[in-house]
């Protein structure tokens, strides 16, 4: 019996499509630089957690001065866009062997992030999708 995760689904489903999938930091720097540039620090956005790591699905999350004020449901897991920046600079710099990204074209925030960290390895998967994007401010 085969036995696919929603994590191992989302890599299949996103690798066919013109994501970035590689170790090299350019198109992190490039779209870090994108979201700094757009100096936004109010927004609020739809995250979907998929991992084995304890609290997964989507959730609201909202930002004020570039840090979390809430999450619904009420969850510990609410990243900001610079903190979802840093899971990708760790995968990087961990080596993982799949990260897949693909960032919003004008602002540069990162819209889905798949990590696979040892390739033959279960249950270390990660997947951050973000929807609904508005900004605040």
């Amino acid at each position: 019996m085969v036995r696919v995760s929603a994590i191992t689904l989302a890599l299949i489903l996103f690798s066919g499509c013109s994501l970035f999938n590689s170790s090299d930091n350019s198109e992190l720097d490039d779209a870090r630089a994108r979201w700094t540039r757009a100096g936004i620090s109010d927004y609020n956005y739809e995250l979907t957690i998929s991992c084995f790591c304890g609290e997964t699905g989507t959730f609201d999350v909202e930002v004020r001065n570039g840090a979390v004020v809430s999450v619904t449901p009420s969850a510990s897991i609410g990243k900001t866009m610079d903190e979802l920046f840093g899971v990708l600079a760790d995968a990087y710099g961990r080596n993982a062997d799949v990260t897949t990204v693909s960032y919003d074209a004008l602002l540069g925030y990162p819209t889905s992030i798949s990590i696979d960290y040892i390739r033959n390895v279960s249950d270390d998967e990660l997947f951050y999708g973000v929807y609904s994007f508005e900004r605040l401010n």
